[in-house]
């Protein structure tokens, strides 16, 4: 019995280790071996849903988040706006982040009305970071 907890600790170290390097990629394997023997370990969900958002995976994310059993719809307000506001669904973006409060929430309204007040600042913004203006 002490071997699969031993593995299961093995796997979360690994996963610290891939997450503080930013290896996005390795994260995302990890935290699915995880889940799959732990599907309610919060910090796991926590880290596949970061590195599924650093991938640009919003649709995924979102996916994830309607399936995880892990992670508190109140705890993921703001990766759900992000990702939300990210794909365009700035009207949801908003809705969600009615509820939500801090510095990091205020960023993504700022960016949500911005956008939707204003289509154009998405090409705009998109051309600028992608060296076209």
């Amino acid at each position: 019995m002490a071997r699969p907890n031993a593995s299961l600790t093995s796997l979360l170290s690994r996963l610290t280790l891939a997450a503080s390097s930013k290896d996005y990629e390795q994260v995302l394997h990890l935290s699915n071996d995880l889940l799959s023997s732990s599907p309610a370990d919060a910090r796991a969900a926590k880290q596949k849903l970061i590195a599924l958002i650093k991938l640009d995976k919003y649709k995924d994310a979102l996916a994830f988040l309607e399936e995880c059993v892990a992670l508190k719809s109140q705890n993921t307000l703001l990766e759900r706006s992000f990702c939300l506001y990210k794909l365009g669904k700035c009207a949801e973006a908003a809705k969600v982040l009615e509820s939500a409060t801090g510095l990091a929430a205020e960023y993504i309204r700022a960016q949500n009305v911005f956008v939707r007040s204003c289509p154009r600042a998405l090409i705009v913004r998109t051309g600028i970071s992608y060296g076209r203006l």
